[in-house]
């Protein structure tokens, strides 16, 4: 009777966000492995493309639905002089809500001193505003490569924010990573966002609103802007559609 092993399985490793075969943006640096599990941003993207792959097969039989209207429409009306037609509804997100789309303003910068007396820089993106103003429970942030659509950022510590300063501790040393702090028009630091977070609310709310008139401060190493980078905000799983983004 052959005897049993006793020898050890060889371990497998951990996946780390930034593995060799993550890919690189085009600053050179690793981006998230699509492998990971321990990242708010990795599990986002798979829950919004299972439902993304869900409404692509409604919106494909929609438009060949109404290219078949319009194809009858026109086979009955063509011959006659002054036929028109209607133009076609704009198709609604899931539930039947449309997307709201947010409009942002023109991002600048400034310097700011953190909480260890180094300097960090801040760039400053202007909120101007959404059709219904949503909670920070409904949208996700994402900063993505223009040129592909990949995720720029990965872990880093959590963000020391409070509601007068957006960098209270050290400024950022994990790179590439970033985080956005959410600003009231009355000039308070609300909460923070972050891959490794989600959304933070500083004074331990489950959420936040997002008025007309906010400020997202983004802190990121290396700085973010002039590198083709765009901040985008969209809304989360099981959420009114929300769609909007800005030129970093």
């Amino acid at each position: 009777m052959k005897p049993l092993s006793t020898e050890p399985e060889s371990p497998t490793p951990n996946s780390p966000d930034f593995g060799s075969d993550a890919g690189s943006d085009s600053r050179g640096t690793n981006l998230p492995s699509e492998s990971s599990d321990s990242s708010p941003a990795r599990a986002y993207r798979r829950r919004r493309d299972r439902r993304q792959s869900q409404i692509n097969t409604g919106l494909f039989g929609l438009l060949v639905l109404g290219i078949l209207n319009l194809a009858g429409y026109y086979a009955l009306n063509a011959s006659g002089p002054g036929a028109s037609g209607s133009p076609l509804a704009p198709v609604a997100g899931p539930g039947g809500a449309a997307a709201d789309n947010v409009s942002f303003g023109t991002a600048t910068q400034h310097s700011t001193t953190c909480g260890d007396g180094r300097n960090a820089t801040v760039e400053s993106l202007p909120w101007v505003g959404a059709g219904t103003p949503p909670l920070t429970s409904q949208v996700f942030l994402e900063v993505v490569e223009q040129l592909d659509g990949d995720l720029d950022g990965g872990p880093e510590p959590t963000p020391a924010v409070t509601a007068t300063s957006v960098c209270a501790g050290a400024p950022l040393t994990a790179a590439p990573s970033w985080y956005a702090v959410l600003r009231a028009p009355s000039g308070d630091n609300v909460a923070v966002f972050s891959y490794s977070t989600n959304w933070l609310i500083l004074n331990h709310a489950a959420s936040a609103s997002i008025p007309n008139g906010s400020t997202l401060l983004l802190l990121a190493n290396p700085a973010l802007s002039g590198t083709s980078l765009a901040l985008c905000v969209v809304g989360d799983v099981g959420a009114t559609p929300v769609q909007g983004c800005a030129n970093l």
